[in-house]
């Protein structure tokens, strides 16, 4: 993730983010933050008549010199009944999160990581 600051970044999940409108309090900011990772791109394992999914979410903010804050870390998982999964398939999962911002911090980078496949998606985008 923190790589994906300054590189351009691989993304075969398709993941991308959707940032909201900032709340400034004097020079920190915080951002309304929403990762889209689509449910086509997770592998769901069947297990007792369900289907789990589980994804890990990694995060780091930073500045145009690469340097980056400690990537923060959330794991997800679920479990869908069959007809839940016929639903959410083309779907799109929003793991929403809140940015905090220093003003010296202009870019944020993303990944997630699919617990089941192992395939990795990256994405990064300028903060307004």
């Amino acid at each position: 993730v923190l790589a994906n600051l300054l590189l351009e970044p691989a993304n075969p999940l398709s993941i991308s983010v959707v940032l909201d409108k900032a709340v400034v309090d004097g020079d920190k900011k915080t951002i309304p933050m929403k990762i889209m990772i689509p449910v086509n791109s997770l592998k769901l394992i069947p297990d007792k008549g369900e289907y789990a999914a589980a994804f890990t979410v990694f995060i780091t903010i930073g500045d145009a010199g690469g340097n980056g804050s400690e990537p923060s870390r959330q794991e997800q998982s679920f479990r869908w009944s069959e007809a839940a999964v016929a639903q959410v398939k083309g779907k799109t999962i929003g793991f929403a999160v809140s940015l905090e911002v220093s003003a010296d911090r202009d870019r944020v980078s993303v990944g997630v990581l699919d617990q089941y496949s192992g395939a990795a998606g990256f994405t990064r985008t300028m903060l307004q």
